[in-house]
């Protein structure tokens, strides 16, 4: 009997969240769609000659800033409803832009607070809403980088947790992760090859080649005279380049940087 109650209490809960849904607006002509923001509650998004609209059942059309190029996406643009905070209601996600020959679609976000449109995060890269981690993903590539945005939940308005870029076939990871005010308070090098999360710690690896000379700054010109040999162990904190920052526990702690052709990565 308790078992069962539990599975009635879940199916509420299920039925209770709002059906989220993906439009595809013709950016180069009017329309009218309407939205479920709750089970209950639906409104009508109107779009004209670049800009939105949402009109809530007895309020005042709001007006949404963001404005869509009629060229975007071969004259269509994207709208992701979904509830990007976990509070029930569902929110926009507004396409305006893409980059990398179409890889990375870029999205404007706006919750609806107390029936009113508030901005959030901007040029949001392929969002993807982790419901079991409660925090929105985005992701996206430049080049031969890959750069993870994640952002988590507090007040009903998403923060910027950790944002990491990696060197696509490196292994490497270069994590920061920030505080609820946007400060970053821990910074350094991870493998790429595990789950991003705040329990990632910085990797370690070995020396490969005979003498690996430090620098003071991640250039030739600031060469020194100490280095650290094959079979040394050294921890990574940053990358610049062809350049990482390490740290190596001897007699003494060395903090500088090293050359990366100098490591094993991927080697071991």
């Amino acid at each position: 009997m308790f078992m069962k109650k539990i599975f009635i209490i879940s199916l509420l809960l299920i039925s209770y969240q709002a059906q989220a849904l993906t439009l595809n607006i013709a950016a180069d002509k009017p329309s009218e769609q309407a939205i479920p923001l709750t089970p209950a509650l639906k409104a009508t998004l109107s779009y004209n000659n670049g800009k939105f609209n949402l009109n809530l059942p007895g309020q005042a059309t709001q007006a949404i800033t963001s404005v869509v190029p009629a060229e975007t996406f071969n004259n269509n643009t994207q709208v992701i409803v979904e509830d990007f905070n976990f509070d029930g209601v569902n929110d926009l996600a507004i396409a305006k832009s893409a980059g990398y020959m179409g890889v990375n679609i870029f999205y404007d976000l706006y919750l609806l607070e107390q029936n009113k449109i508030v901005p959030s995060i901007t040029d949001m890269a392929n969002p993807e809403i982790r419901k079991d981690f409660r925090e929105i993903r985005s992701g996206s590539k430049s080049g031969n980088t890959y750069d993870t945005m994640i952002y988590r939940i507090l007040n009903n308005k998403p923060y910027l947790f950790i944002n990491t870029t990696t060197v696509v076939g490196s292994g490497l990871l270069k994590i920061f992760i920030h505080d609820t005010s946007g400060n970053v308070t821990k910074q350094y090098v991870a493998s790429s090859y595990e789950e991003i999360s705040e329990k990632l710690k910085p990797i370690e690896l070995k020396i490969k080649s005979p003498k690996a000379y430090f620098y003071n700054e991640p250039a030739p010109e600031h060469k020194t005279g100490s280095y650290v040999i094959a079979g040394d162990s050294v921890t990574l904190y940053d990358i610049s380049g062809e350049y990482v920052l390490a740290e190596y526990s001897g007699k003494s702690i060395t903090k500088k940087w090293l050359r990366y052709q100098d490591l094993s990565i991927g080697e071991e």
